[in-house]
């Protein structure tokens, strides 16, 4: 099977989460706890994986769970790189998958719950879809050092954790500059792209069951789709 790697995210340690867009729409790899995707995999470290990479998992196994019905087995020793789109074609590849409302992209099952959003545990039939917000969002590192990105939804806004790999370093600390650089963008009126997913289900404090949360795995920006070589977005 080959991809077009379109979200690649930051997990716990050197842990990393991989989709992209197949012949069918977007798969989610996933392996053994035994051979976790690491930042190993990135090709700034010498693996196959960037933004835009197009990318031979080998065979793939489907192993649908709602909502995360794009979950395929794979064996990270069989993966090679095949090419590396230029910014154009990406560009036109995520506008190809892009929608302009969350509904469109998660259907009704998405629910807003306070200044986010989720989908209950077991609920939905995606967890991975591509946006073209109507009205521009804004991008920060808030009080708590934490990246979020501000939806403007027509009734109030959403806060929305980020976790793009390129917006931290390695250790896990964002790289402020970047993230300010990409606000700026915005604020002057690049246009943006938001890979969006849905996490593996979780209970918040106070709340009674678990749910995906909504979170903005990765951004496209009109001036720059592919981002900086890895180093920026």
């Amino acid at each position: 099977m080959q991809l077009v790697i379109n979200h690649l995210t930051r997990m716990r340690g050197e842990r990393i989460c991989v989709a992209g867009v197949g012949a069918a729409g977007h798969v989610r790899p996933i392996t053994r706890k035994d051979t976790p995707l690491t930042r190993d995999l990135l090709k700034e470290n010498g693996g196959p994986l960037a933004i835009g990479a197009l990318v031979d998992v080998g065979d793939a196994r489907p192993d649908p769970s709602p909502p995360e019905t794009e979950d395929h087995w794979v064996w990270v020793d069989r993966w090679r790189a095949i090419d590396q789109l230029g910014a154009d074609d990406y560009l036109e590849l995520v506008d190809a998958h892009c929608e302009e409302t969350l509904e469109a992209v998660f259907g009704p099952k998405l629910q807003r719950h306070e200044w986010t959003y989720a989908v209950d545990e077991g609920q939905g039939t995606v967890s991975l879809g591509c946006l073209r917000p109507r009205d521009r969002p804004d991008i920060e590192v808030n009080q708590y050092g934490s990246v979020r990105l501000r939806f403007n939804d027509p009734s109030k806004p959403a806060f929305l954790p980020v976790t793009d790999l390129r917006l931290f370093e390695p250790e896990g600390a964002p790289r402020g500059a970047v993230v300010g650089e990409v606000a700026d963008r915005m604020r002057r009126g690049v246009g943006v792209r938001l890979m969006l997913g849905l996490g593996r289900a979780w209970t918040k404090d106070g709340d009674e069951q678990p749910r995906h949360w909504l979170q903005v795995n990765g951004l496209c920006l009109e001036d720059r789709p592919l981002g900086d070589g890895g180093q920026g977005v």
